[in-house]
């Protein structure tokens, strides 16, 4: 497969908009236009010129795009320039019969077509980036806001308010909606997806070792995250060719040296006239060439012969992308070419004729990704491109004061846009100040110490004024002349907050499970099933969106007065997680038809992980709440966490409870392990069940007295607890076991083994009917969990009016009060378990009290109805869910009750 080249330019400064007097800051701005945008342009305009297959993506930040649109700071940036002329042209006179002549007269005629290039353009160089992208030659797209580091921000409302004002922003200026975005800093963390995705974003730059810890792994350049927004990741190798000064091209003995000014180099007295307050800096003109290392002994710089050197270096650079195979992502800040490497633009003409003769062929990311409609999928670790792949730059010893700061300020800026009182221009004025503050530069800075009182000082200013325009004592007027960026911005819109649900009426709720009946794999599918019914019934509007059975195609049909949807079932892809995330993008791609169609909702309601990333997706687009049940945990199925795929899972787990306005359990157990996993306080809303009626007939009748389990065939179910206490009993009788699973095979052998072929029936699923048969006939129900959520078997066997018999695991010791309506062992005591069998069916009496007992808990204490009203209550924000169980009397677990 031939190489392809995805040249990435993105192009940022700190904002600054200077009132008066000539501030030191906006030389930044003056620097890069004179030796990165402009030069890169005019190189872009030359090789679409000459018509060579040119292809490249260049991003241009928020504060950037409102410096370069600010007509009043270009004009300054132009008469910069203008008068560096001068100070070029005499240079160019006293070093006219020197070895430094031909540096100062290239540089002199540089700096006189720069000014005329300006002037012809009036300044305006957006419209030539925006020329070049309707010719095909540029992909333009943007970053987010004022480039905050968005995984250390504090809320997904400050996440989402950066990415939207950098694409309003980009939208404003260019007319078109980006289809990539930049995440400063290359900073990413699971979740973010989601939001860029809501906000139109296909793709977004990653660094190579972030993609590199993606599970499932990843082999080539790029992935499609779970929200569906395709990472690139930058080629290591290749990319380091060009930035890294010790091992690639830039630091060529050729080449100009950076650090060698006449705003240094000459006495004070002569450069003063082009300096800020006589404060020594660069002006732009560097006569030497690198030489060696150090500043001492430099030769004079040769501009034909770095540009000879540019062009061998463009060569070899083509041959090693020609070795590549598939996709080569090369992402760059943009002033690396001109400003940091001088000849960083030539390097890239000459790339670009090239290529074709080497075979590789330039695209741009949305062009290569119109071309792969099969992404893998997977999901990305937190990382960026700084040391360490991490965060440690942005947040170290150095700079962790200010982001409690901030998190404050973003908390305010909430509580804000729910105020009315305060008019809108305060309140826009108030949002550029905290976007501001929170710009990756500031900590930047602080932590590798370059401009450490600036950055305070800048970071503490912006704080300072959204403080005092939150409080009403400043005037947004004054402010705004320096802090003009995002001229259009719409505080309320920005950070936006939902609206209570109202306390009444009917709701419009949609629910989101990979189970659903008949598709049932364990209890999950029958609560939703039960809870969705009794909020139709409560007179509540609800859809449910599942997965069809396998082969079979999408459908909609009415369920219990649900509206149900079910997705087409994607085909296995060899690994479990990447099937569960094509799941959730079809349950989401459906979700949006459904909504394209006038379906209205309030409530975005998913159940356990495996629907999560729907459940985060459409709560980032729809802005609905978004209310989670957790069933079980990995952690706790497992007993720990052992293996890559149980920790992929365990984090997605953790993300829905973070990303959740409100987490729910069907038990304390799994509250306290929900709490200790995940560092939330869920609700408990217990599990319900519907009082069958009594007197189904057995589908079967067998010699021997029985007792009965029905639920998947795993480990953590303990059903070979069950068989190895038959073994044990002193009363013959009869296991019928229900269901299918894993360990069907091995509780087949054990039985043999254990001479019990004859005694023990494995019935593979079955009907309702027939299970209703076989369980009211039963002598008890057995749950001899390991491990139990909740226990929904154990209420369906105490609604039979059948004696239940459960272990102490989870849940299940909420259900059943030991002695009273239904008896209780230790998990996995196999000779416990024996003993309390032969009592039941020594003590025919005791069973049948057991029986009446249950049915009553049934139907007192877990009825779907009012299951259905607590829910409803905890939609609405005031959940009267209890949060602990009446304090029933009980015998000792394990202890004979008498009769």
């Amino acid at each position: 497969m031939a190489a392809e080249l995805a040249l990435i330019l993105h192009a940022h400064l700190p904002y600054v908009r200077p009132v008066g007097k000539e501030i030191l800051e906006e030389r930044w701005l003056y620097e890069a236009v004179a030796e990165s945008y402009l030069p890169l342009l005019q190189m872009l305009e030359r090789v679409t010129a000459a018509g060579l297959p040119v292809r490249v993506a260049v991003s241009l930040s928020g504060p950037l795009l409102s410096m370069l649109s600010d007509q009043g700071l270009m004009a300054r940036c132009r008469g910069h320039l203008a008068r560096l002329t001068t100070l070029a042209d005499r240079e160019a006179e006293r070093l006219a019969a020197t070895p430094f002549a031909a540096a100062a007269g290239f540089h002199q005629e540089r700096l006189h077509s720069l000014v005329h290039d300006l002037d012809r353009r009036q300044g305006d160089l957006l419209a030539g980036f925006a020329a070049l992208a309707e010719a095909g030659t540029v992909e333009l797209f943007t970053a987010a806001g004022t480039h905050g580091f968005l995984p250390l921000l504090g809320s997904d409302a400050s996440r989402r308010a950066q990415i939207e004002a950098g694409v309003e922003e980009f939208t404003r200026l260019f007319g078109r909606w980006p289809s990539g975005l930049w995440l400063p800093e290359c900073a990413y963390a699971p979740g973010l997806d989601h939001l860029l995705a809501a906000a139109g974003i296909r793709w977004f730059v990653a660094d190579s070792a972030t993609l590199g810890a993606a599970y499932p792994p990843v082999a080539g350049a790029a992935a499609l995250t779970p929200g569906g927004v395709a990472a690139l990741a930058r080629h290591t190798a290749a990319s380091r060719q060009i930035w890294d000064k010790r091992f690639g091209y830039p630091g060529d003995r050729l080449y100009r040296e950076f650090y060698k000014d006449v705003g240094y180099e000459l006495p004070l007295a002569e450069v003063t006239d082009w300096l800020v307050d006589g404060v020594r800096g660069d002006t732009g003109l560097k006569f030497y060439r690198i030489t060696k290392d150090g500043l001492d002994g430099k030769e004079p710089y040769n501009p034909r012969a770095a540009q000879a050197r540019a062009a061998e270096h463009a060569r070899h650079f083509a041959q090693l992308l020609a070795g590549c195979e598939g996709l080569v992502v090369a992402p760059f800040d943009a002033e690396l070419f001109g400003h940091w490497w001088f000849e960083g633009p030539d390097f890239l003409a000459q790339l670009f004729a090239e290529l074709p003769k080497a075979g590789v062929r330039p695209v741009t990311p949305s062009q290569w990704l119109a071309a792969q409609p099969d992404l893998p999928v997977a999901r990305l670790p937190a990382g960026s491109w700084g040391d360490g792949g991490d965060h440690r730059v942005w947040l170290s010893a150095a700079n962790d004061w200010l982001w409690p700061e901030i998190h404050a300020a973003e908390q305010r800026m909430l509580e804000l846009v729910g105020e009315s009182a305060l008019p809108p221009a305060v309140l826009n004025q108030a949002a550029r100040e905290l976007l501001l503050a929170q710009s990756s530069d500031w900590p930047f800075i602080l932590h590798f110490q370059t401009a450490m009182a600036y950055a305070k000082r800048r970071v503490l200013a912006h704080l300072e004024r959204f403080h005092a325009l939150a409080s009403g004592s400043a005037t947004p007027g004054l402010i705004a002349q320096e802090d003009g960026i995002f001229p259009q911005l719409n505080a309320r819109a920005l950070f936006r907050r939902r609206p209570p649900l109202a306390s009444d009426g009917p709701l419009r709720i949609l629910m989101l499970s990979w189970e659903f009946p008949p598709n049932n794999v364990g209890g999950l599918g029958r609560h939703v099933y039960d809870l969705g019914g009794a909020l139709a019934q409560a007179g509540h509007r609800v859809r449910v969106i599942t997965v069809a059975d396998s082969g079979a195609p999408a459908s909609e049909e009415i369920v219990a007065g649900m509206q149900v949807y079910r997705v087409a079932r994607p085909p296995e892809e060899g690994n479990f997680l990447a099937w569960v995330y094509r799941l959730n993008q079809a349950m989401v791609s459906l979700a949006d038809q459904i909504a394209a169609k006038g379906a209205k909702f309030d409530i975005v309601h998913c159940h356990d992980w495996l629907a999560g990333q729907a459940g985060m997706a459409l709560k980032a687009r729809w802005g609905m709440p978004l209310i989670a049940t957790i069933h079980a945990t990995e952690r706790g199925r497992n007993g720990a966490i052992r293996d890559r795929l149980q920790q992929a899972i365990h984090e997605e787990e953790w993300l829905l409870t973070a990303t959740a306005d409100r987490v729910i359990t069907v038990s304390q157990a799994m509250a306290r392990e929900v709490t200790d996993s995940f560092r939330v306080t869920p609700t408990v809303i217990h599990n319900g069940v519907n009082l069958p009626p009594l007197g189904a007939r057995c589908p079967q009748r067998l010699a021997r007295p029985y007792f009965f389990y029905i639920g998947r065939l795993v480990v953590e179910k303990g059903v070979q607890v069950a068989i190895e206490a038959l073994a044990q009993m002193r009363h013959p009788a009869d296991l019928v076991i229900a269901g299918k699973g894993p360990m069907e095979g091995e509780l087949r052998e054990l039985a043999a083994r254990l001479g019990l072929a004859d005694q023990v029936h494995f019935l593979g699923r079955i009907p309702d009917h027939e299970r209703d048969g076989w369980l009211q006939n039963a002598t008890a129900g057995l749950v001899p969990s390991l491990y139990e959520p909740f226990g929904i078997v154990a209420l369906e066997v105490m609604a039979a009016k059948v004696p239940v018999l459960v272990s102490e695991a989870g849940g299940l010791a909420e259900i059943v009060t030991h002695g009273v309506d239904g008896l209780k062992v230790t998990p996995g005591d196999v000779a416990q378990l024996a003993a309390h069998m032969d009592l039941l069916l020594e003590n025919p009496g005791i069973a049948a009290v057991l029986a009446a007992m249950g049915r009553e808990t049934a139907a007192r204490r877990f009825g779907w109805e009012a299951i259905a009203a607590e829910t409803v209550a905890l939609y609405r924000g005031r959940s009267t869910a209890d949060e602990s169980l009446p304090a029933y009397r009980e015998a000792a677990p394990g202890q004979l009750p008498a009769e």
